[in-house]
């Protein structure tokens, strides 16, 4: 009989999406910070920035592509103020998000996507980094497509 992740620990069978800009990231920018490439669950979101100006906040959302639909945006949480980690350190809590949504399901191929807000058109942060943690949702993780 197979052990399924079902019946480990729930820590084991996390994984981790890893995202890193070097760039100054402005007043109405958006870009992509992670594709999924299994059906998984977000568990938490943690992110920093090594510097802000003028407040800048973030919307993630989800990009999705449906067959016969087209292309649809979810957003999931709310706007936040991204931690500054030369101020306050490694945020502990990071990332508040919605209990128990199913805004928090991915799909394969989805893509995670972040746009940039700031009350000033001059709101920046810099270095911004963080990671995503999931748990993929199928015993037998496929990515895109191919068994891994």
């Amino acid at each position: 009989m197979a052990v399924t992740q079902r019946a480990l620990s729930s820590d084991i069978g996390k994984r981790s999406f890893d995202f890193v800009f070097e760039l100054a990231v402005g007043h109405g920018h958006s870009g992509i910070l992670a594709m999924v490439p299994y059906p998984c669950q977000i568990n938490a979101i943690q992110m920093t920035s090594t510097y802000q100006a003028n407040n800048p906040y973030l919307l993630l959302t989800i990009y999705r592509f449906i067959p016969g639909t087209g292309f649809t945006s979810i957003a999931f949480g709310s706007t936040f103020t991204i931690p500054v980690y030369g101020t306050s350190g490694m945020p502990l809590n990071g990332i508040s998000l919605p209990s128990s949504s199913d805004s928090l399901k991915l799909m394969a191929n989805d893509l995670i996507n972040y746009y940039c807000h700031s009350p000033s058109a001059s709101g920046v942060c810099d270095g911004l980094s963080g990671s995503i943690i999931v748990t993929p949702v199928q015993d037998k993780i496929t990515y895109f497509g191919n068994l891994a």
